[in-house]
């Protein structure tokens, strides 16, 4: 049987304890404080990125439904 994926069958394996193991560090190598900060630094930008949307879909369509 012939595949058509694009990487190896262990690849979704491979990244999911990668980022795992990514957390563990970031969660070791940084404070409660700083956590805090960088998380609602990461919500103002999705608000952000979120509003730009819509004001970028109402100026290209003219109106806000699709």
């Amino acid at each position: 049987m012939e595949t058509t994926h694009a990487y190896p069958a262990r690849m979704p394996t491979l990244i999911f304890w990668l980022l795992v193991i990514a957390a563990v560090v970031f969660f070791q190598l940084t404070t409660r404080a700083e956590r805090r900060a960088m998380i609602e630094t990461y919500w103002v930008i999705i608000v952000l990125l979120g509003a730009l949307g819509f004001l970028w879909q109402f100026l290209r369509q003219g109106t806000f439904s699709s």
